[in-house]
């Protein structure tokens, strides 16, 4: 390889950067599942050195679990469950299954939930005649 078809950066993929950003993620969350034992401080250093990486790249990761859900959202709902304790036309994100991964603020990956919603219907509006 000659001077001229080197590159002089690494480069990679925006699929491989969301890859990368949703693997970052799943060792934070089973890292944080550990609480404070001491083998656990290494792993923080490293996930903190990736996520720094990954903010150089312009990449983020966006979990909603405990959110509102909306139906335009743009995360893949996998699962919905009944759950009689929320109230009336109530949806919440239950799990992030996979993240949502932007890059520059737009989406790059759409993430990948389950949801907990109120088996009742919204409440009817009443209406006022005049």
């Amino acid at each position: 390889m000659n001077e001229k078809t080197m590159s002089t950066e690494p480069s990679l993929s925006l699929s491989s950067c969301c890859s990368l950003a949703s693997e970052v993620w799943r060792l934070k969350r089973y890292v944080d599942s550990l609480g404070e034992v001491t083998e656990a401080v290494s792993l923080r250093y490293s996930i903190r050195q990736l996520t720094r990486l990954l903010d150089e790249l312009r990449i983020a990761v966006v979990d909603l679990t405990g959110h509102p859900y909306d139906s335009g959202m743009i995360q893949e709902v996998l699962e919905v469950l009944d759950d009689s304790e929320l109230l009336a036309g109530e949806q919440i994100i239950a799990e992030t299954i996979s993240p949502t991964v932007t890059w520059n603020g737009n989406i790059a990956q759409p993430g990948q939930i389950t949801l907990r919603r109120s088996p009742l219907p919204y409440p009817a509006t009443l209406e006022v005649s005049a």
